[in-house]
């Protein structure tokens, strides 16, 4: 039988239909501005043919998807349009597991001294009483710096607000902000036959927290302050199991933040993301093949 070639199906808004839980579409705005960062996709696909989701229609009919995050709006899509995808997580999964609030949950013992699961105002209070400078806030379906907000100490005009909408949406997560700490990804893949991870790449961001660069660091390379490789392993691998546990299977991706000999977890995706395929390097191949067997 001939090999399908392999169609990037993108959807970098998934986390905002896994938060709207009940009706999605995609906004014209957003189309705009995601086309502007089309070429930032390039280094994930890298010689494959990639679309966002949006994009999809029967002249794909002949490819083998493979989903940035396989939510109900990708999958109903790509059904329209003819592909045959493999299996995936249920969308609940993907709810869970996406939420900021597991790693507080279920991985708290590689996290931020100090992070905590905000449902009150009381707790919001007494966080900001226990914690020595600014903080760093999440809601539960942030992404890319979206939804997130450093509080010094203090308030701006806008600051009351954000706190009401986001207790109004469940609450958020707080961790103290570390300014100078350094920035790593990890990625890999997780289904039946254990955890597959690439090698620690840098991550740039801007202000916001949203990526720029990345770049991949070599197993046993000198730069400074780097993850050893049986960090990377420890740290990732505990992260698949939790994964797993929750009845998730597919790529992931993790953020670290270095300080001193210390690394905390501080961001996880379950989906692809950007640094991806740059992560895995000769692993893609292999982590893609185990991805698509489902």
């Amino acid at each position: 039988m001939t090999k399908k070639a392999l169609l990037w199906v993108l959807h970098p808004d998934a986390e905002r239909e896994l938060a709207a839980r009940h009706s999605y579409e995609v906004k014209s705005a957003y189309k705009r501005r995601i086309e502007e960062r089309r070429k930032l996709f390039e280094g994930l696909s890298m010689n494959d043919a990639m679309l966002f989701v949006h994009e999809l229609d029967s002249r794909y009919r002949d490819y083998q998807p493979v989903f940035w995050c396989p939510t109900k709006y990708a999958l109903e899509r790509s059904a329209a349009a003819g592909l045959v995808a493999s299996v995936y997580p249920a969308m609940e999964v993907l709810r869970v597991v996406h939420d900021k609030r597991f790693l507080s949950r279920e991985l708290s013992e590689l996290c931020i001294p100090g992070r905590r699961v905000i449902s009150s105002l009381d707790e919001w209070e007494s966080c900001r009483q226990e914690t020595e400078g600014p903080i760093r806030t999440k809601r539960p379906f942030g992404y890319a710096g979206k939804g997130q907000r450093t509080w010094q100490l203090a308030m701006r005009k806008d600051d009351r607000k954000w706190l009401d909408d986001s207790l109004r949406q469940g609450g958020f997560v707080a961790e103290p902000f570390l300014a100078e700490a350094r920035e790593f990804s990890v990625h890999g893949l997780v289904d039946a036959d254990g955890v597959l991870l690439g090698s620690p790449c840098r991550l740039e961001t801007d202000q916001a927290g949203a990526p720029v660069s990345i770049c991949r660091l070599e197993s046993g390379g000198t730069v400074t302050g780097a993850p050893a490789e049986e960090d990377v392993q420890a740290i990732g691998t505990r992260v698949g199991e939790a994964l797993h546990s929750a009845g998730y299977f597919g790529a992931f991706g993790i953020d670290l933040l270095g300080v001193g000999k210390h690394f905390f977890l501080v961001d996880l995706n379950p989906r692809f993301s950007l640094g991806w395929s740059i992560g895995l390097g000769e692993k893609r191949a292999e982590a893609l093949e185990r991805l698509l067997r489902g």
